[in-house]
């Protein structure tokens, strides 16, 4: 049999002078975003601290690695942080109540928030009363002349 065809040999593939070489396939990971990664992961268990650093190191990372190109990566890893980072708000000012719950702490501040409010309300029944009567009610007459009309000297000038 008489083969006219010719038969195909491969190509030796011929280097690319004058381009550019091709993206590196390895970029370097930001130290920052995964720094905010890691304390977001802290903040969902150590509190707010480490919570408020990872918002703001997943800020900075991701300014950074939007500024570099496509020298730097970890975006992924700094939009995490910042999410744990910001989960970690809520989180601790639940905690912080559970806690005040739990200990009583917020019992205590309740009365004394309940105490100045009725001293703040005494005071300004005292001053109505020594503008309306001209003097505060005496010893004698007590508070009970702030809601009855004292009988005792001195008498208000007006009721």
């Amino acid at each position: 049999m008489n083969d006219t065809t010719t038969p195909l040999t491969p190509e030796s593939p011929q280097p690319n002078l004058g381009m550019a070489a091709p993206p590196p396939t390895h970029r370097k990971t930001s130290g920052l975003a995964i720094g905010s990664f890691i304390c977001g992961l802290g903040g969902l268990v150590l509190s707010l601290l480490t919570g408020l650093a990872a918002i703001i190191m997943g800020h900075v990372a991701l300014g950074k690695i939007g500024r570099s190109g496509e020298e730097l990566g970890g975006k992924g890893l700094a939009i995490t942080g910042m999410i744990l980072g910001y989960l970690s708000i809520p989180l601790t000012v639940v905690i912080v109540i559970l806690v005040g719950m739990v200990s009583g702490g917020f019992n205590e501040t309740g009365r004394e928030i309940e105490t100045n409010s009725k001293l703040q309300r005494i005071n300004s029944a005292l001053t109505m009363y020594r503008h309306r009567a001209g003097n505060y009610p005496s010893e004698s007459q007590g508070v009970m002349a702030l809601g009855e009309k004292p009988t005792t000297a001195p008498e208000p000038r007006s009721w």
